[in-house]
């Protein structure tokens, strides 16, 4: 019974903090829908039709969290930056106004609608409907209820209260893509594949990485700590060396973003 109660007051502090740490009322409000929703609570399906609706507030992604990413993500000597995960295409538009070409791919269909509208204006952005993985296959991916947000290959099914579809994967390798100065990885987890799938163009490119490392949930749970130990393996089997910096994603807990860069020494 007390085992029972310490888990259940933690649970309650967890979405506490995901209440309270949420920087505008929309996003409180999205934050308690959401909360709701995992917990089985029945929605009026008016709430859950806005909320998923791809032209509802799609400046909900706060650039500024992230600012200090601005100086890594825009490629030197006029390269192109790949956009992996490019969620509304915020990060995209911001380099592709630099002047730089942007290959930008976003898996779920909600996020590719608004990303194709915000950027149809810009001839320097190629916007790509499938997720990047190890090898050309097809894939689940897990949407989340109240976000445009997706995850491949996790514990997907009912993910949030979201649906499961189907979605092509490709291998950056299998592209060709050249002239990479900067690739950025921002995929709920899916960080690693997506490098193994990119090593012959990390080798031939020498691109700067910048990775956004989440942490794994439910029975595959996994640290932030962890998956950073993960992540900076693979980047010493490539012979890159990294920095990592840090901000903050709730009351308490902090994020890794991993910044790495070719070993000149090696």
């Amino acid at each position: 019974m007390l085992s029972f109660i310490i888990g259940l007051f933690h649970k309650a502090r967890i979405h506490i903090e995901e209440i309270v740490w949420r920087k505008n009322l929309h996003l409180t409000v999205l934050s308690l829908l959401s909360i709701v929703n995992r917990r089985g609570i029945p929605l009026p399906s008016a709430l859950y039709t806005y909320f998923n609706s791809p032209d509802a507030d799609p400046d909900l992604e706060d650039l500024a969290d992230e600012e200090f990413l601005s100086k890594y993500l825009v490629p030197e000597n006029g390269k192109s930056l790949v956009d992996c995960g490019a969620g509304l295409g915020m990060w995209s538009l911001f380099v592709a106004e630099k002047g730089n070409r942007v290959y930008a791919f976003e898996p779920s269909p909600k996020a590719y609608r608004i990303l194709v509208r915000r950027t149809k204006n810009y001839s320097n952005i190629q916007a790509y409907p499938y997720a990047l993985g190890d090898k050309d296959a097809t894939g689940r991916l897990g949407l989340v209820a109240f976000s445009t947000v997706g995850t491949l290959d996790r514990e997907i099914n009912n993910l949030h209260g979201g649906e499961t579809i189907d979605i092509a994967i490709r291998s950056l390798d299998s592209l060709s893509l050249s002239e990479i100065g900067v690739i950025k990885i921002d995929t709920e987890g899916y960080e690693i594949p997506i490098l193994l799938g990119a090593e012959k163009t990390i080798e031939r490119e020498k691109p700067r990485l910048v990775i956004e490392v989440h942490k794994e949930t439910g029975k595959a749970a996994r640290t932030f700590k962890e998956e950073l130990e993960r992540i900076t393996a693979v980047l010493r089997n490539f012979g890159y060396v990294w920095i990592v910096r840090y901000r903050y994603v709730g009351l308490h807990a902090v994020q890794p973003f991993v910044i790495a860069y070719p070993n000149v020494a090696v």
